[in-house]
């Protein structure tokens, strides 16, 4: 019997498990203890050990981009034992997409997630002063985030994981949900 159960053991899984037992701590209404977190195999056998490991923000739905500021907070919360390098993300695009990039860029800045748009020839500048031998043909546009990165995805599973057991989340690994 448990209070709270977690089904599967991936960045999801994990991530939840580490912010509820956080949340119940910080309310004074339990604590890690109160949580079971059960996977059929063992943190990160799925899909999550398997993804690449890119955190960024360009998405073109704009619904996404206050989701994806907030999961970049968590990444930078720990960036050592969650394997994340802020590396930055750059997009580029042909001219016909600037519209595109200029509401993706409006929509990030908008929810605190800083990203810097250069079109036409400004973009190329941008685009060689990062990589000198870039070939520009057919660039019209290129978005910039600076707080992205990646994070190397079985550190991030270990961290995660050692979030949950400093906090006293229980863990069952091999046991199957039907």
């Amino acid at each position: 019997s448990a209070t709270y159960v977690i089904v599967g053991a991936g960045v999801h899984g994990l991530s939840t498990a580490w912010h509820l037992a956080m949340e119940l701590k910080a309310r004074g209404t339990g604590d890690g203890a109160d949580i079971v977190l059960l996977d059929k195999s063992g943190p990160g056998a799925g899909a999550t050990g398997i993804a690449c490991g890119c955190v960024r923000n360009f998405y073109m739905t704009e619904a996404i981009h206050p989701i994806v500021r907030h999961s970049v907070d968590v990444w930078t919360y720990d960036p050592v034992n969650f394997g994340f390098q802020q590396v930055g993300y750059v997009s580029c695009g042909g001219a016909d997409q600037e519209d595109d990039y200029a509401k993706i860029h409006a929509s990030q800045n908008r929810v605190g997630y800083h990203s810097d748009l250069y079109a036409g020839k400004d973009a190329h500048r941008f685009l060689k002063g990062i990589w000198p031998d870039f070939k520009t043909d057919g660039i019209g546009v290129a978005l910039h985030e600076t707080r992205s990165g990646y994070a190397g995805t079985q550190h991030m599973v270990k961290g995660f994981a050692d979030r949950c057991a400093a906090l006293g989340v229980k863990c069952h690994w091999g046991a199957e949900v039907t």
